[in-house]
């Protein structure tokens, strides 16, 4: 197993590349996004999501060698360790385990996901708040949700405050940008739901579902587009 790599500068490439992953439009460029934390890191792994590399500080692969080999274990992926500076700079959390990796966005079969004879799709419209959105994808991993769908103008799924609002939930479930217009979902035979304050709409409780239901829920402020 090959040992870590230890960076003492922030002009090294690969730390420049994880540091540019804090910010939206460079995880959307290199399709890559970073997990900080023992646990989410462990939920990447068990989700196949693909870890590229790890960046621990000083003390962790010192302090906790049982964790550190849990992670490492049975994948081959680059390691490095930085110094303390390097790290806290990385880090976006006050009090960090130590330890980040970087993975690969995922990428999903929209296709077979929609083709299910039953699922239940959420489709969040121009949602602002990154606690909001961890909090959705919670409550979905909680009911079974199929997949979460979300157009342009949505909150970045694979930021780091969305990642610890979901308590690592963004890579538990697929997560996937609409790249068409709601009828894509009916062309699959899906009859689509769409959340209201309006004095026409009724209580959920009240609905019977089809067995392929889309359910669209809106802006903070100004609701569905």
């Amino acid at each position: 197993m090959n040992e870590p790599t230890i960076i003492f500068s922030h002009n090294n490439a690969m730390f420049k590349l994880a540091l540019s992953l804090n910010k939206q439009k460079f995880r959307k460029r290199h399709s890559l996004f970073l997990i900080e934390g023992i646990r989410g890191i462990l939920q990447a792994k068990e989700n196949n999501i693909t870890i590229r590399c790890i960046f621990t500080s000083n003390d962790f692969k010192e302090k906790r060698n049982d964790i550190w080999n849990e992670i490492t274990s049975s994948i081959e992926i680059e390691k490095y360790i930085l110094d303390d500076k390097l790290f806290n700079k990385l880090s976006d959390t006050v009090t960090s385990q130590g330890i980040i990796a970087m993975c690969e966005i995922p990428k999903y079969d929209v296709t077979s996901i929609l083709s299910k004879e039953k699922s239940l799709i959420l489709l969040l419209d121009q949602i602002q708040d990154p606690g909001n959105f961890g909090t959705i994808i919670r409550t979905s991993l909680a009911y079974c949700v199929d997949a979460i769908f979300f157009t342009k103008g949505t909150v970045d799924a694979f930021s780091p405050k969305v990642s610890r609002a979901s308590m690592g939930g963004n890579i538990c479930l697929p997560i996937i940008e609409l790249e068409d217009e709601i009828d894509y979902f009916k062309n699959f035979g899906y009859t689509v739901y769409s959340t209201s304050l309006s004095e026409k709409s009724f209580s959920y409780r009240d609905v019977i579902f089809e067995s392929k239901v889309t359910l669209i829920l809106g802006n903070e402020g100004n609701g569905i587009s």
